[in-house]
């Protein structure tokens, strides 16, 4: 792997010349952001979720934690009540746990997904929303 180096004589105090000062991982010139597999942002990983809880209960929990890794709060949602929502959105999806309480939680985290888009509805300006009564 080739790493840019200082011409000789132009190192910084306490290095040597000719000698890399920047690492792979430290230098933002060499970041890499890798796709994703399952989906990387608020609202995609957020979709991706409720394509899960469109499936029956006892389906639904089956790789929806794989979207739970990239889930990323948005810096103008953070500090608010979906940033504490999102939060045990993760918590819930991660302990999940397949078995008898498939059906509640299901419907939990059905009705927490509800809450952080009218939460976050309401910080962007809409300040009626509303989830409807046809769910």
């Amino acid at each position: 792997m080739y790493l840019p180096q200082e011409p000789a004589g132009a190192g910084r105090a306490g290095t040597l010349p000719g000698i890399p000062t920047d690492t792979f991982f430290s230098n933002p010139r060499y970041s890499i952001h890798m796709a994703s597999q399952f989906g990387h942002g608020f609202i995609v990983s957020l979709m991706h979720i409720s394509r899960h809880l469109a499936l029956p209960p006892e389906k639904a929990f089956y790789g929806m934690a794989d979207h739970i890794e990239g889930l990323v709060i948005p810096p103008a949602l953070r500090g608010t009540e979906v940033e504490e929502r999102v939060t045990l959105l993760k918590k819930k999806v991660l302990w999940h746990q397949p078995g008898p309480l498939d059906r509640e939680e299901h419907r939990d985290i059905s009705m927490l997904l509800a809450d952080i888009a009218v939460s976050a509805d309401r910080i962007l300006g809409i300040p009626d929303a509303d989830i409807g009564e046809f769910q």
